[in-house]
């Protein structure tokens, strides 16, 4: 009976410690008078049924030893070897059960590697195809810029051609209520050049809307082309030419070159201003506007002429500027063109 008075006995696994209230999972060793599980005994299965069934129950070879000795059994060895069977018998069904689980984690883990593996290689395939398709767009991309190049130039082409007639005339100080005409007609003159009467069909100042002071460019159209060229070539054989020719105006309080140049179009007035926002960051001295559309630029006063014909020139060039970007460079406004700019190129590239 239980020490607090309790009607029901109290069994403890000598084994676990364990107070159990199911008597039929308990067995009590005849000798020693120990109670244990039949679990903490490794007993399962027939062998707890083998264990109820003896007349008597020890728990180890020792007690069973005694016991033998106590009761004169012949049988002794035999109890021995009966209660050692069970034992081996409950060991190995414990361990079936143990290796059976083993076994299902093992397939378990297999099928997750195989899993695995498998995903690994759809991703694989995946990104195959992935790399596939973007050699693909890289390819198609190339082949679209390449014809936006070509078409680009074209159209530049064309631009050029319906701008042949035309000229412009940089570094010529602006006067109020000016005659544009009149104000080339004594350009010309200073540079001993007939022109043709009815030769110019009009002459304007370059005004931008945001534009603020200065001495915007002055546009001519010519009405022949070939006026111009002669009008080029004579300009070309004068050399210099300063900007008191026309009312002994200076510019900024002194002399300033006149400068002659073809009208560029949309592309080469975006190309002019790529290449000089890279100028300072390239170390070129000179760019400026060539003949035929072209951008023309010198590294320095020995250096070769280069040319600058289209945005694969220009993405060459943005090659060199060493890790740096364009906003690092100072762009240069067409308007305030360098006075000290070599003479450009007369022969359309």
């Amino acid at each position: 009976m239980s020490e607090n008075g309790d009607t029901e006995d109290t069994i403890v696994c000598s084994i676990c410690k364990k107070q159990e209230l199911d008597s039929t999972r308990i067995i009590e060793c005849s000798v020693c008078f120990n109670s244990m599980h039949f679990r903490c005994k490794r007993i399962f299965g027939t062998g707890i049924t083998r264990a109820r069934q003896q007349s008597s129950f020890v728990c180890s070879p020792n007690c069973a030893e005694i016991y033998g000795r106590m009761n004169g059994n012949p049988n002794f060895e035999k109890l021995v070897a009966e209660l050692n069977e069970s034992v081996r018998a409950s060991i190995k069904q414990e361990m079936e059960v143990i290796n059976a689980k083993i076994d299902t984690s093992q397939q378990s883990m297999m099928k997750e590697l195989h899993s695995f593996a498998n995903r690994f290689d759809e991703l694989k395939i995946e990104n195959d195809n992935l790399k596939k398709t973007v050699a693909s767009l890289t390819e198609k991309y190339d082949s679209l810029m390449d014809s936006m190049i070509t078409l680009e130039t074209e159209v530049n082409r064309s631009s050029c051609s319906a701008m042949e007639k035309n000229a412009v005339i940089l570094g010529l100080p602006m006067t109020e209520n000016e005659d544009t005409k009149d104000v080339f007609q004594q350009l010309c003159s200073s540079l001993s050049f007939d022109l043709p009467e009815n030769a110019v069909l009009s002459a304007k100042r370059m005004v931008s809307k945001n534009a603020k002071g200065g001495n915007p460019p002055i546009k001519i159209v010519f009405t022949d082309s070939s006026i111009k060229e002669r009008f080029f070539a004579t300009k070309k054989q004068h050399g210099q030419l300063l900007s008191t020719v026309v009312n002994g105006m200076p510019v900024n309080g002194k002399p300033g070159n006149v400068l002659v140049r073809d009208e560029l179009s949309s592309l080469g007035l975006s190309m002019l201003r790529e290449v000089r926002g890279m100028q300072d960051a390239l170390g070129i001295k000179y760019v400026w506007p060539g003949r035929g559309g072209v951008i023309l630029l010198k590294r320095n006063d020995g250096a070769k002429v280069e040319m600058i014909r289209n945005r694969q020139d220009i993405d060459r060039l943005g090659q060199k500027l060493n890790k740096r970007t364009l906003s690092d460079s100072s762009p240069r406004s067409l308007n305030n063109s360098a006075v000290n700019e070599p003479s450009s190129k007369r022969t359309c590239p």
